[in-house]
């Protein structure tokens, strides 16, 4: 068996309007490698790894990462459009389900500089807390995110799904418009988002909701597939398959 412990926290003040979570994925010594599943998410991830400073981009389907006995991640995880710290100018779309030397897009010296004061700290702790204050000071470098990206974001991740087009209509914009726009701060589409959005639904549901549900809430993958938006249980069985390589069943019964 696999010793290992995920710890995640909020972000600090100044961050919590960008970042999801800053989070440290740690492999006790002496065992085995931490065979892990990635999902999409729609975020993009500062990572300090193995003495390495490298930024991940949204991914578009899953992905298996082996993690050595006695290693750890520490990572700063950037909400859907909210990852300018990292790339600047650059289009996220240009690093869709890539993993990237920081040093990339931040140039070799400020990535060197870091990664030695990262290397100096060494406990998972003390590096987060070093990630954190860079971006700070970071982001008085550039322009706010874009707001219209942002409000259709968090429009997105409501329950109550709407096209794509009427949400582009919503902030006065034609659809082709809000695409662009989304593909360069996000990293892809709407439509992409609104669906990596329901996968964490249904997700959410299968692994907390019991069988048999207590009343009120959804027990069948029917009611499931529906209550997380999909069309019906066909429907959320395919999405899993393609971005999760997995059943419905085996998310409820083992988790991911």
């Amino acid at each position: 068996m696999t010793a290992s412990r995920y710890r995640e926290r909020a972000a600090v003040p100044e961050l919590a309007a960008h970042v999801h979570s800053v989070w440290c994925q740690e492999v006790m010594p002496g065992g085995r490698a931490l065979a892990h599943r990635v999902l999409p998410d729609g975020c993009t991830d500062l990572l300090w790894r193995d003495g390495r400073l490298c930024v991940a981009g949204p991914d578009t389907a899953w992905r298996m990462e082996s993690l050595p006995a006695g290693s750890f991640i520490v990572g700063i995880r950037f909400n859907p459009g909210e990852a300018r710290p990292l790339f600047g100018d650059h289009p996220m779309g240009e690093w869709r389900d890539q993993e990237l030397d920081l040093a990339e897009l931040w140039g070799s010296r400020e990535a060197r500089e870091l990664g030695e004061r990262l290397a100096e700290a060494g406990r998972p702790r003390e590096i987060a807390q070093i990630m954190e204050r860079t971006v700070v000071r970071r982001l008085a470098d550039f322009a706010p995110a874009d707001a219209v990206v942002r409000g259709a974001v968090s429009a997105l991740g409501s329950r109550r799904e709407r096209p794509v087009a009427a949400l582009a209509a919503d902030f006065g914009i034609s659809e082709r418009q809000l695409r662009r726009r989304f593909v360069g701060a996000v990293g892809y589409s709407p439509k992409t988002l609104q669906g990596v959005f329901r996968l964490a639904r249904a997700l959410t549901l299968l692994r907390d909701t019991p069988a048999p549900a207590s009343p009120g809430t959804p027990s069948t993958m029917v009611d499931i597939a529906l209550t997380a938006g999909y069309a019906d249980q066909p429907h959320m069985t395919r999405e899993l398959g393609r971005l999760t390589g997995l059943t419905p069943a085996r998310v409820r019964q083992y988790g991911t």
